[in-house]
């Protein structure tokens, strides 16, 4: 036993000695979740919480599932923004849980490209990718207190009929079940 956390101090160590950028030169970080998931923002807490999962459901009661990065910047960024622990902190606690058999650790994927796939499959998924790999195959969720990361946009007034547009014809409104509309 003690050999293991030896190993594990050592480990740690190495990771903790790498050099780190500073948060200015990182791209922004969006917190990503499955299209059909409901709810629309997090606290940096509740997040942070889902990703040691001490909180395992959304607010709806879906079975909340983590998808953290296997490494790279934007997991050091992501564990200094949102966990506040370095790398480092991150795995000694993950090496305690495992331990004493409270949890496992969220999955890790090597790629933004297969954490999109995951969040896609599953509609508990939470995870995080780089802004510039956002795309309509997941949805951005806010997460209110931490303006480090990215925020959904807002809709377009535009898109509601804006000065581009001709004005929608007055006349009857369809009903909305697809039932026909009184003539």
């Amino acid at each position: 036993m003690a050999a293991i956390w030896l190993l594990a101090s050592l480990l740690a160590s190495a990771i903790a000695a790498a050099p780190e950028e500073t948060p200015e030169s990182s791209p922004r970080i969006a917190v990503v979740t499955h299209l059909e998931n409901e709810t629309a923002s997090l606290t940096r807490n509740e997040l942070a919480r889902m990703f040691r999962k001490t909180q395992t459901e959304w607010a709806d009661g879906e079975h909340c599932i983590p998808i953290d990065q296997a490494g790279g910047e934007i997991r050091s960024a992501f564990g200094r923004i949102v966990l506040e622990q370095s790398p480092d902190e991150w795995k000694r606690y993950w090496i305690q849980q495992t331990m004493t058999g409270n949890a496992r650790p969220p999955i890790a994927l090597d790629s933004s490209e297969t954490v999109k796939k995951y969040v896609r499959k599953l509609r508990g998924a939470v995870a995080y990718i780089y802004e510039s790999e956002v795309d309509d195959t997941v949805r951005v969720l806010a997460i209110s207190d931490t303006p480090e990361l990215l925020a959904p946009e807002e809709p377009e007034e535009s898109q509601k009929g804006g000065e581009n547009e001709p004005a929608p014809e007055e006349g009857p409104t369809p009903p909305l079940d697809g039932a026909e509309a009184p003539k």
